[in-house]
């Protein structure tokens, strides 16, 4: 029987890794700065407004990111991942339908919270998955995955 670690499918788990920080971490977080200017002008947001939101979706997820390893533990990364995905999904789309500073800043927050089970559990796949100097190589390029929007 052939172990996790010498698996030929880990590279396969590598690649959805790495790709799930792209798509459901890089791309939701990275595309607030650049559309500032324009929600501030819509909504009508100050600077101190525009920060605060800014601000909003990581102060949350240093709320959760913990529960989010814990659910990992008692559930499973795949499940919480799944999960963890759709549900940050439809919080970021909410950023959308914002009619204002309070309500951008709690979609944003409640992005915040959802967002923080992605991170821990993607690391912890790349520990089930890889060992020794590999996993080095494994955390690195999914790292790069986070990156690359």
């Amino acid at each position: 029987m052939v172990n996790n670690y010498e698996s030929r499918y880990r590279w396969y788990v590598l690649g959805l890794a790495a790709l799930t920080y792209t798509c459901a971490m890089g791309m939701p977080r990275m595309c607030m700065p650049v559309l500032f200017k324009e929600i501030s002008i819509d909504l009508d947001l100050n600077l101190v407004q525009v920060g605060t939101i800014w601000g909003a979706e990581p102060l949350a997820s240093v709320m959760t990111i913990l529960a989010g390893g814990l659910l990992g533990d008692r559930f499973g990364v795949r499940r919480v991942l799944g999960i963890a995905c759709l549900l940050a999904g439809g919080a970021g789309a909410l950023r959308g339908i914002s009619t204002g500073f309070t309500s951008l800043a709690a979609t944003t927050f409640l992005f915040g919270l959802m967002l923080a089970f992605i991170p821990v559990n993607v690391v912890k796949t790349t520990g089930i998955w890889f060992s020794g100097r590999h996993l080095g190589l494994a955390n690195g390029i999914t790292g790069a995955g986070m990156w690359l929007t």
